[in-house]
């Protein structure tokens, strides 16, 4: 991984589920690297139920020129799509984050923590999508192709983090844990296996 070990993906059958959290405010960081040519569509995460609700990024986006972007798929078929402009290098790591502030600035896209798009999307969350959500790395809510790749340092907060925040926990030499006013809702420790 980036600081120690990671989750590897083979792209033909990897990936890992998580239990679905029930947020309406939220940030997901982590870092992840191509360790071949990700297949358009193909997903570092993907949480929710699909085209009812999720919230994803890609490092090759479909709709925004193939490059490392999110998107959000809201209930009543809309949705949102935010892209980078930087291209996935194979063997290159990246930090990506997506923070989302329902009642407020709504949703932002971080690469190596600079903030990439905003969007002032603020309609729904996981909260409002009811049960039977799928939370997982490596693998979209949808058909497409499984990532190839290493996903390391996985972290999902209750709130949107801070521009500064967010550089922070980039230029940290890996994840420290502390459960006292960072509300970090989900660990390593909690991830699911599937093969």
């Amino acid at each position: 991984g980036k600081f120690g070990q990671g989750l590897e993906f083979d792209g033909k059958a990897d990936f890992a589920t998580m239990d679905q959290i029930d947020l309406g405010d939220f940030t997901v960081e982590a870092w992840f690297k191509a360790l071949s040519a990700p297949g358009t569509w193909s997903r570092v995460f993907d949480f929710g139920k699909g085209g009812p609700g999720d919230f994803f990024v890609t490092p090759n986006h479909g709709r925004t020129g193939n490059d490392i972007a999110g998107g959000c798929h809201f209930s009543g078929g809309g949705r949102v799509d935010f892209g980078s402009g930087e291209k996935t290098k194979v063997g290159t790591w990246y930090h990506v984050a997506l923070s989302f502030d329902k009642d407020g600035e709504g949703i932002k896209l971080y690469l190596n923590a600079e903030m990439k798009k905003h969007e002032k999307f603020n309609k729904e969350s996981f909260e409002d999508w009811g049960d039977d959500q799928n939370w997982y790395l490596a693998k979209a809510n949808w058909g497409d192709p499984l990532f190839p790749g290493i996903i390391d340092e996985l972290r999902i907060y209750s709130r949107a983090l801070s521009d500064k925040e967010i550089k922070q926990n980039m230029e940290a030499a890996g994840l420290s844990v502390t459960a006292n006013n960072q509300k970090l809702v989900e660990i390593w420790g909690n991830l699911k296996a599937q093969k």
